[in-house]
């Protein structure tokens, strides 16, 4: 199974990273729930949504889950401000 990082908030976005067999790929940065599933889709996982809130499928470091900018929970698809 794929380990999926969602790491620390850093101005606005998080980075993601997936490890597997050893290897850890880096899928860049993110900002919201709809960013992270599109992400995620790009490196193979279709199901991106049904696995985000699944603890042994996702690691989501610093400010919780689906926490975004200003540390507030933002649903999927709310744009990033400019």
């Amino acid at each position: 199974m794929s380990v999926i990082t969602v790491h620390r908030l850093v101005d606005d976005a998080r980075r993601v990273t997936v490890q597997q067999g050893g290897v850890t790929a880096d899928l860049g940065r993110v900002y919201n729930d709809a960013d992270l599933e599109e992400a995620l889709r790009r490196a193979g996982l279709e199901n991106a949504s049904e696995v985000l809130d699944d603890p042994e499928a996702v690691s989501w470091e610093g400010e919780g889950p689906h926490v975004w900018g200003g540390g507030q929970p933002r649903p999927p698809g709310t744009p990033v401000r400019p």
